[in-house]
């Protein structure tokens, strides 16, 4: 710990130092753009959600439920296709372990 220290300090008593070094990594510039892509996807969220919670509000409790129900149904319908897919790998990673291992026994 102590010689990584007398290496810092070596490191900053150097009078040739980079500008490689001194320069940011990024640009302000591209850090402002990152920020306003972030925040226009946070404020559409907001909107997003501003807009369902009016749009129930004018809903009866029927209505509610059933575009709840839609919703779930949707989201279960997402969470099947996932898992159909999750087997799908988990057997073609099983057959080509498989496929290595007879080659392996070939050789």
């Amino acid at each position: 710990m102590k010689n990584r220290q007398c290496m810092l300090l070596q490191l900053f008593a150097q009078d040739d130092i980079s500008a490689d070094r001194l320069t940011p990594k990024y640009s302000d510039e591209y850090v402002d753009e990152i920020i306003a892509r972030r925040y226009a996807r946070w404020q559409k969220q907001q909107e997003k959600a501003i807009d369902e919670a009016r749009k129930s509000e004018r809903m009866e409790a029927q209505q509610r439920l059933e575009c709840e129900r839609k919703k779930y149904l949707e989201k279960l319908k997402e969470y099947r296709r996932k898992d159909i897919l999750d087997d799908m790998v988990n057997i073609y990673r099983k057959v080509f372990e498989e496929d290595i291992f007879n080659q392996e026994e070939k050789l």
